[in-house]
C-alpha cells in the first residue's frame, strides 16, 4: 500500500521546509543553486502539462534555455 497524497506532501514539507531555509539563509551559490532547480523542476511541469494537452513544447530547447536565462 503506498502512501497517501497528504502524507506525501507532508514529508516533502519536513524535508524541503528547511533545506529551503537554510538555502536562503547561506545564501550565495546555495540559493542560486536553489532558484536553477526550482526553475527547472517548474519548467519540466510546464512541458508534461502542456503534452497532456497536446502541445509539443519541446522539454530540451525548454530546459535547455533555463540555466542560459541565469
Amino acid at each position: 500500500m503506498g502512501l497517501s497524497n497528504l502524507t506525501k506532501r507532508i514529508l516533502v514539507a519536513l524535508i524541503g521546509g528547511p533545506a529551503i531555509i537554510a538555502c536562503v539563509w547561506f545564501g550565495g551559490w546555495y540559493f542560486f543553486t536553489l532558484m536553477l532547480l526550482m526553475a527547472l523542476f517548474s519548467a519540466y511541469e510546464f512541458v508534461k502539462f502542456t503534452e497532456k494537452k497536446g502541445m509539443q513544447p519541446g522539454l530540451v530547447l525548454t530546459l535547455g534555455s533555463i540555466p542560459a536565462l541565469f
